[in-house]
């Protein structure tokens, strides 16, 4: 997960404010699953057992993470993009979750973490 915020921390230098969108646009985690296995401009890679797919630009752009089949929130999936709006940096995330609720809740609150982190070193970068 580190890589994929350090691959967002070289392309932006403004502050970062969390949000969260309305969903991912698809109904279950698998339709999103199977979208974007279709969807042409999608790059897939593994990173310790996640399926982490970047898509550049369209319907499905963003930065998608699919839980591993061992997590206990198995199956979700974390759609994040980051956005300027107003001279601000912002994190759009959208969460599908079909494990129990506490499972779910801690995968939202790690991203939420996650997403700290990413505005902190913004932060130090904008210091440099």
């Amino acid at each position: 997960m580190k890589s994929v915020l350090v691959a967002l921390s070289c392309v932006c230098t403004f502050s970062i404010h969390a949000q969260t969108m309305s969903g991912v646009g698809y109904e279950t985690v698998r339709s999103a699953y199977e979208a974007l296995k279709n969807d042409p401009a999608a790059k897939a890679r593994s990173n310790q057992g996640w399926l982490l797919v970047t898509v550049p630009g369209g319907r499905n752009e963003g930065i998608w993470s699919f839980t591993p089949q061992g997590d206990p929130s198995f199956p979700a999936v974390v759609r994040r993009k980051v956005l300027e709006r107003e001279g601000q940096l912002f994190v759009d995330m959208g969460v599908l979750c079909g494990g129990p609720k506490e499972a779910c809740d801690q995968l939202v609150a790690a991203f939420n973490t996650l997403n700290a982190e990413m505005k902190k070193d913004f932060a130090e970068r904008r210091k440099e």
